[in-house]
Parts: C-alpha cells; structure tokens; sequence
C-alpha cells in the first residue's frame, strides 16, 4: 500500500491525524506490530508504539501543526414525505 494509504487507515486510531508529508508515491509491504487500542500508552509492554514502528520502516513521526480540510454538518431536515 502507499504511505498515505497506511496514513488514512491509522489516522482514525490516533489521538491526532496522520498526514503522509513524504512525497512517496509508491506501494510498499509493511509488517507493524502495533495495537491501536493501546496507541496512547508509550509504556505499553504488548506492542511497540507507531513511533517505533516508523523508525524500524526507516520514517519518523514529526508533530506540528498543519492545515487539513474537513466536512462539518451544522443541521439536518428531514425531507417533507409524499403522502
């Protein structure tokens, strides 16, 4: 899979999204041994965390802050029935 692929199937289990900033546009075979329920705890002993997962594929996770569009809904109707 490509590394934004990999990005958007792990964004939803982080406490932050994960943007792909490389600029690799290739498909790669990864192996991560990583619990997404335990994402947030650095000392959990059942898997490493994605940071260490990253620096074993040769990447490293960066925090900063960036832009990123997202759909908001501010209401809802029900549509008027036929009848």
């Amino acid at each position: 899979m490509t590394l934004a692929s990999l990005s958007n199937l792990l964004s939803p289990h982080l406490t932050r999204p994960l943007l792909d900033k490389t600029g690799l546009t290739g498909k790669y075979d990864f192996f991560l041994d990583f619990d997404p329920e335990n994402s947030a705890t650095a000392d959990d002993n059942t898997a490493p965390s994605l940071a260490a997962n990253f620096l074993k594929l040769g990447l490293k996770l960066d925090a900063r802050k960036s832009s990123i569009e997202f759909l908001v809904i501010d209401k809802v109707q029900r549509r008027p029935s036929d009848n």
